[in-house]
């Protein structure tokens, strides 16, 4: 059984690591990437950071349908902790003091955990403090004596209404000064108390569900009969799953979708559409088909073309070039519409959008006909 977890500024791929030696570490998780895994009944699945702002964010069916095909899905600290406690009762496990703030509704915003940081390369670095982690500095500070209920509060309050990409908490406090929520002695004292009593809620989340997944503990346990099931799921997720869920050659690794192109845009017979309503198949439907071989090959080939600084790209290829090509390979030159329905293509921008992709390898190698 594998380990999977996503993580970016929370916490380190090499804290990661220490705490269970075998993990395999991805950046932060972002729509379609746990769909993309090559996972298995039993393997965990666990979610620390995401990214939102600069990409789409994780769908929840996403994480829905793993954990009805036997997956171990569990969070903390960042985007995990937000979709644990959205889909607790669906059989994600969660765990950590922002995984219980936002499953008890003690907060409730999204921004609580959103933080400003650097790329990969940067090593996922933050540039700003997390509001749970504001929360809890000023909270602390005020059981320690150190601020007033009332002074702790007003610390959060501006600390809230400062955009989550220019959050610090010095900022906060000097804004909480600056508005006469705190006096200067008591600004200047919270934030030497905060400096020495230095505490981050989410890297200790993040630490706890690690040791949990190297456990195999409770906060990772599998989903049971008490937890809901999803009663059917959208097109859409089909659709996920077909673009995205790997098929494994002995030369590279395709999907059900680029197969299925290669088959209508080069199969002697119409491959019919299959049935997007029904919920998808556990398994990639063409794993092991022979036509996976060439959608590899193409897929390899393409790269290739950009290797060799031709500036080619798939997309430049003008439709034209597209429909003249396919519909002389298809003799359908006086109808390609007709025949590109015949094939199963939804329309000429489904059509396309698929041809191009494997347009310069048939011209290369000859017009590849699947078995």
């Amino acid at each position: 059984m594998t380990v999977h977890v996503f993580l970016g500024p929370t916490l380190s791929a090499e804290r990661a690591r220490a705490i269970v030696p075998d993990v395999v570490v991805h950046p932060p998780i972002r729509h379609l990437d746990v769909l993309r895994l090559d996972l298995e009944a039993g393997d965990t699945v666990a979610v620390v950071d995401g990214l939102f702002f600069q990409t789409a964010a994780v769908r929840h069916k996403e994480l829905l349908w793993l954990l009805d095909q036997g997956v171990r899905v569990a969070g903390s600290s960042s985007m995990g902790a937000l979709r644990a406690a959205e889909l607790a009762p669906f059989g994600m496990r969660g765990i950590g003091t922002v995984y219980d703030a936002f499953a008890s509704g003690r907060v409730d915003g999204d921004d609580e955990v959103a933080v400003a940081h650097g790329d990969a390369e940067s090593g996922w670095r933050s540039f700003t403090d997390p509001l749970i982690n504001i929360r809890c500095a000023a909270t602390r500070a005020g059981e320690a004596g150190i601020l007033t209920e009332l002074e702790a509060h007003a610390v959060i309050c501006h600390a809230r209404e400062m955009p989550f990409t220019q959050r610090k908490l010095t900022r906060a406090v000097q804004r909480c000064h600056t508005a006469g929520g705190l006096g200067a002695d008591t600004a200047a004292d919270f934030q030497d108390w905060a400096q020495a009593h230095s505490w981050d809620a989410k890297a200790e989340d993040a630490v706890l569900l690690l040791s949990e997944a190297a456990a195999g503990g409770w906060a990772t346990r599998p989903k049971d009969s008490a937890d809901l099931t999803v009663d059917g799921y959208p097109p859409l997720v089909r659709d996920w799953l077909e673009r995205t869920r790997p098929i494994r050659t002995g030369h590279g690794t395709t999907t059900d979708w680029q197969v299925e192109s290669v088959l209508r845009l080069f199969g002697p017979e119409p491959l019919p559409r299959g049935d997007h309503t029904a919920t998808p198949p556990p398994r990639p439907r063409f794993e092991g088909h022979p036509a996976a071989d060439i959608a590899v090959a193409a897929a390899a080939y393409n790269d290739e073309l950009a290797r060799r600084g031709e500036r080619y790209r798939p997309s430049h290829i003008a439709d034209a070039t597209v429909d003249r090509f396919f519909g002389d390979l298809w003799a359908a030159q006086d109808d390609l519409v007709a025949e590109v329905r015949r094939r199963g293509f939804t329309d000429l921008h489904d059509f396309r959008s698929r041809a191009r992709l494997f347009l310069a390898y048939a011209v290369a190698h000859g017009a590849p006909v699947p078995l």
